[in-house]
């Protein structure tokens, strides 16, 4: 499979993934100057752990850009840069924001101090309006402006005892450790960083009053901004036919098989055979399938609850109003299928493929993408890495997406090769040819 790690290099430099800014000198001078400053204005007594809690943030921001886990290319990052743009000059705020566009598929977003911010693609994918992607920064905003993050950032300082062994494991040589020990180790780093970036229900709640008054100052009634606290908890569908997707999989020589699409017989204890084992449940850690949607900011109910209030109370009229399609859902999917692919998230690539696949079938490149994932999946199976690559079924919450799972659990491990080769030879016939 020498041929894979190529052609996965090639779909990431294609689509304008992993890679570095323009010019990381002047963004890392940047991050330095900023934790200077605010040391320097700190009163001496606090200047040796805010010095050392800005200093471990900056080298973790450093080693993501240099792993490549953000986005500087594309259209999406001065899009999003453009919005927080227009909250500072309509709020006249003394800010020159960052924004880092982070590869990840929760639906995420937060303030990490002195004007850096982080957007995660799930994020853009979760909430579909420009209305409520605003009210969102303007939240992060908030944030920044009431300095909540210099007041977690003490946290970092106490916790580089615990992130240190995490460290010292990472610099080892990567021949040592499986696949899912290195992913488990660099998930744990990067739990131990969101940690300082959680807040308490309080801040939150400071945090979405002060944003009401941002919002308001852009002319947008806050019943957008309820709205995208509802997304929180929304799940956007993609499909409403339980084999649609899959079907995309299908081929004359290998058609689906009706034992592949029935659903498997249920339990005693529930689920069914082939099912998959429930959300954390396996000895797979539930964080490498993480759908929280909101991982840094807690009492998502009380903010809802508060801001629902608020709407009723003094603009109950607005709830009806419309807003603006950001129009970013193809681009998002196709960053996150070259992300996912990056990543070897094979199960989650190949259900991005076929989602955008269903939109544009005559698409011969995302036929090929689809088929790397396949190929991805099954090498996968082969190497006992299936649950690495591919979520459980109720990771996904369309029944498309779920079925398209089941079928690739319910098969034998001869079939999904059968099928993977069939599947190749149809839409990637180079990538068949070298296969065999």
């Amino acid at each position: 499979m020498r041929w894979l790690p190529v052609l996965l290099a090639w779909t990431t430099v294609l689509s304008g993934q992993g890679s570095p800014p323009p010019d990381t000198t002047a963004l890392f001078a940047e991050l330095t100057r900023r934790t200077a400053a605010v040391v320097g204005a700190t009163p001496v007594a606090q200047r040796d752990f805010l010095r050392t809690a800005l200093t471990e943030r900056d080298d973790y921001l450093r080693r993501e850009i240099r792993d490549s886990a953000y986005l500087f290319d594309g259209a999406l990052r001065p899009y999003l840069e453009g919005l927080f743009d227009r909250i500072v000059t309509a709020n006249a705020l003394d800010l020159d924001p960052i924004v880092f566009l982070d590869q990840d598929y929760t639906s995420n977003a937060f303030s990490m101090g002195q004007g850096l911010f982080t957007i995660n693609l799930g994020l853009l994918r979760q909430l579909g309006t420009e209305e409520e992607l605003l009210f969102v920064f303007c939240h992060e905003v908030a944030h920044d402006r009431l300095r909540h993050q210099l007041t977690k950032l003490r946290g970092l300082a106490d916790r580089r005892a615990a992130v240190s062994p995490t460290l010292r494991k990472l610099s080892r040589p990567t021949l040592l450790r499986s696949q899912r020990r290195q992913r488990s180790l660099i998930q744990d780093l990067r739990d131990h960083t969101y940690a300082g970036f959680r807040l308490q229900r309080e801040a939150e709640l400071q945090a979405d009053s002060l944003a009401l008054v941002y919002f308001s100052r852009l002319g947008y009634p806050a019943s957008f901004a309820a709205r995208a606290l509802a997304a929180g908890s929304r799940v956007p569908v993609d499909s409403s036919r339980r084999d649609e997707l899959v079907e995309l999989l299908a081929t004359e020589a290998a058609p689906l098989r009706e034992a592949w699409l029935t659903p498997p017989p249920q339990l005693f204890g529930g689920g069914g055979f082939g099912a998959g084992a429930a959300m954390g449940q396996d000895d797979k850690p539930a964080y490498f399938w993480e759908t929280d949607s909101l991982l840094t900011h807690p009492a998502l109910a009380d903010r809802q609850l508060h801001m629902q209030g608020y709407v009723t109370e003094q603009l109950a009229g607005d709830t009806l109003q419309t807003g603006h399609a950001h129009g970013l859902r193809h681009t998002v999917d196709r960053a996150l299928l070259s992300a996912h692919l990056q990543r070897h998230d094979y199960g989650l690539a190949l259900v991005a493929a076929l989602r955008l696949l269903h939109r544009q079938p005559d698409d011969a490149a995302l036929r090929r993408l689809s088929a790397e994932a396949l190929l991805g999946v099954y090498r996968a199976a082969e190497a006992h890495d299936f649950d690495e690559a591919v979520p459980p079924p109720e990771f996904f919450h369309d029944a498309a997406s779920q079925q398209v799972v089941r079928v690739l659990r319910q098969m034998r491990q001869s079939e999904l090769k059968a099928f993977t080769l069939a599947y190749l030879q149809y839409a990637h016939p180079a990538a068949y040819a070298a296969q065999r």
